[in-house]
Order: structure tokens, then C-alpha cells, then sequence
């Protein structure tokens, strides 16, 4: 199959899989982050998260159809009980930067024993194949 990557797509070239492959996106050098690890964020006031809430993963969640009057209906009830949160509730939340690498169409992810959620592996390998287009 081909497959289209995002510079060639801008051109409306096309290259195959192995093409893609051989030619691999080139990414500038990205920010370091600010530390390694997990980090925990305590008492995060329920507002200051609501801008961050995707509502299109919760459309898809409640199952209702985009545009459509039930749509409006569940996101306005759920504006409203976060509105009567404001003041009430706090969050936490963990936030984790780990060292990763491609490994052919993967991401490896290296990460200290110790890490909390990974049962004592010190990598993980998450599959990132390309999708070809037909």
C-alpha cells in the first residue's frame, strides 16, 4: 500500500511504506522537560481543569450523536455540576516525563524500577504502525 507523510501530504505526494520508512519524518530537537520521572500535583482547583476537558471524547463516552439536541442537553448538565464543584473540589494528578526512543515503527519508553505503574519493568514498548492509506 502507499502511505502519505505529513511533508509529502503537504505536496500531495504520496510514498510507499518502505519509502516512509527509509525517509523517517525529521523532527526538530524538542524542549527538555523539566525533570524525569513522575511528579505529583496536588490541590488543583476543579475550574482550572475545566478549559482542558476534551468534549469530544466525551460525546463519543455518553454516546450521543454530534450535533444533536441530547448533545447540547448532556454538555450543558455536565457544565452545570461542574460549576456547582467550583470551591468544593480539589484534584490531584500525576504527571510523568520519561526518557524514549523509536525502535522501528515503536516507542520505547525507559523508565526507573521503581516507576509506580509498571510493575518493576524499566521499559515499555508502545506500538506506533504506521497506517497505511488504501
Amino acid at each position: 500500500g502507499r502511505v502519505t507523510d505529513n511533508a509529502a501530504s503537504l505536496e500531495g505526494q504520496s510514498q510507499t511504506l518502505a519509502q516512509a520508512t527509509v525517509s523517517k519524518l525529521k523532527i526538530a530537537p524538542q524542549p527538555r522537560p523539566p525533570y524525569l520521572g513522575i511528579k505529583t500535583l496536588d490541590d488543583i482547583p476543579v475550574e482550572d481543569i475545566i478549559q482542558y476537558i476534551n468534549w469530544i471524547a466525551f460525546r463519543n463516552l455518553w454516546k450521543v450523536k454530534e450535533g444533536s439536541s441530547e448533545e447540547e442537553a448532556v454538555r450543558r448538565d455536565a457544565e452545570a455540576m461542574l460549576k456547582t464543584f467550583k470551591g468544593k473540589y480539589r484534584m490531584r494528578a500525576q504527571v510523568a516525563f520519561y526518557k524514549a526512543r523509536p525502535q522501528g515503527d515503536n516507542i520505547v519508553f525507559e523508565h526507573p524500577s521503581s516507576c509506580p505503574c509498571c510493575a518493576g519493568e524499566t521499559r515499555t514498548v508502545l506500538p506506533a504502525k504506521r497506517q497505511s492509506v488504501p
